[in-house]
């Protein structure tokens, strides 16, 4: 105990006084996010204005960017730690569980997570978001009651009212917890079935609150248009599947793309001025028909989807060159064998994923609820960097990053799931409670 709080201490240190070694980093969304949460509490610009409400809420909360700084640091100390004790409790024996708490405490300590404490933006409050996401998952599968399905539907909540792209992730997750309470009502018994069911009826509920407060506001015609001036108008043949749907004055568009000269080392980007009047037809559809439009063309082409991601240089712009670190404050210093060890390059992530799938199968881990949730969280943060490349043509680095943060933190769980000395039986079935507490 007394290993573990000291622990848990010096992480908070560490966090908070990285967070207070300068002044705040203000960038152009951090205006946005203050213009907003000066707005009224009631106000449909905080709760269906150009950003997402979570932000705004915790600037209304602060009033200034040192304080916000300060409580959203605050919040990922709190998050990132009961992450590690649950964590920790799954494991026999103690030296596994400090271990284990120790890795959770680890992998929050490196520069990709806490680089954006000191940021007025909204990717500390989603990583944050989350943890506790994956802290509250954790927790009901291992003792799946009512009361824990309501708490997790309002963690998904706020994890998607934190972040858009992120609505998608909580999509796929009541479809999975749909799925897995149809299994369990139709093996066992409905009551068995009941918290999983109310999970996946409540994220559903989410996903609609959420998805409508993200239509209402029109915040995806801004990211649609810079998708297209990135990954369609540089391109005539793309050009002319859009002009085939109805997207008008291919020919000028067509034109600017013949005679664009990319940067050196940077795609060719092509971008409308929406107040020209040489461009009000092609304006008035990028604000109506466009988004509608740019999901029929990836829904089509699933290939481009898969493939565009990896092509260099990337189809985006204001993108710092790829370059995570051109966010992190110059005057911070930086954990960097932790980083090394726990954030390490992606062909590790891929050999670790097959130890921990293949590990956790042959150790018996794979029967238990537990397992399934991490497995599921971290398997949908590849699908939460595709949403968050192809949902807008710039700075996808940055946007992508907390999906990225989220495929790493399932491996890093399974991994350390693998520490526990107990093996399940063959017939081992996840505990399931029907308390309606």
């Amino acid at each position: 105990m007394v290993t573990a709080i000291a622990g848990i201490g010096m992480f908070a240190w560490f966090r908070i006084w990285q967070a207070r070694a300068g002044g705040p980093l203000i960038w152009q969304d951090s205006l946005q996010y203050q213009s907003l949460g000066n707005r009224p509490l009631f106000s449909h610009w905080v709760w269906a204005g150009d950003r997402p409400p979570v932000t705004p809420l915790l600037w209304k909360v602060a009033g200034n960017a040192p304080t916000f700084v300060f409580l959203q640091t605050l919040a990922s100390v709190i998050v990132w730690s009961a992450l590690a004790v649950v964590t920790a409790r799954l494991l026999r024996p103690r030296s596994a569980q400090l271990l284990g708490g120790a890795a959770v405490l680890g992998f929050a300590a490196t520069r990709p997570v806490t680089q954006w404490d000191r940021s007025v933006l909204s990717e500390s409050l989603s990583l944050s978001a989350l943890a506790l996401l994956f802290t509250v998952a954790i927790l009901w599968a291992v003792h799946p009651s009512v009361r824990r399905s309501v708490v997790l539907v309002g963690v998904a909540l706020v994890f998607a009212a934190t972040r858009d792209t992120q609505i998608w992730v909580i999509a796929l997750v009541a479809i999975a917890f749909g799925a897995y309470a149809a299994w369990r009502g139709l093996r066992v018994d409905a009551a068995s079935a009941r918290p999983a069911l109310i999970v996946a009826s409540g994220l559903v509920l989410v996903v609609a609150v959420t998805a409508v407060s993200s239509i209402a506001s029109h915040r995806d015609v801004k990211n649609v248009q810079d998708a297209l001036y990135a990954r369609v108008f540089p391109y005539p043949s793309r050009i002319e599947w859009f002009a085939d749907h109805g997207m008008p004055q291919s020919r000028r568009l067509t034109a600017l793309a013949r005679g664009v000269s990319p940067t050196r080392g940077d795609a060719p980007v092509v971008t409308i001025d929406l107040a020209d009047p040489k461009f009000q037809p092609l304006a008035h559809w990028l604000r109506t028909d466009a988004p509608r439009t740019y999901v029929e063309w990836l829904l089509l082409h699933p290939g481009t989807v898969l493939k565009e991601p990896l092509l260099r240089p990337e189809r985006t712009y204001n993108n710092a060159e790829g370059h995570l670190s051109f966010y992190a404050a110059t005057d911070r210093t930086d954990a960097p064998v932790i980083t090394t060890l726990l954030y390490p390059a992606w062909p590790w992530v891929l050999a670790a994923s097959i130890v921990a799938v293949v590990g956790g199968v042959l150790l018996g881990q794979a029967r238990r609820l537990a397992w399934a949730v991490v497995a599921l969280l971290g398997a949908l943060g590849l699908v939460h960097m595709l949403v968050a490349w192809h949902g807008d043509g710039m700075e996808v680095t940055r946007h992508a990053s907390v999906g990225n943060v989220q495929v790493r933190l399932g491996v890093l769980l399974l991994l350390v799931l693998l520490l526990d000395g107990r093996r399940a039986a063959a017939d081992d079935q996840p505990v399931v409670s029907i308390n309606p507490r």
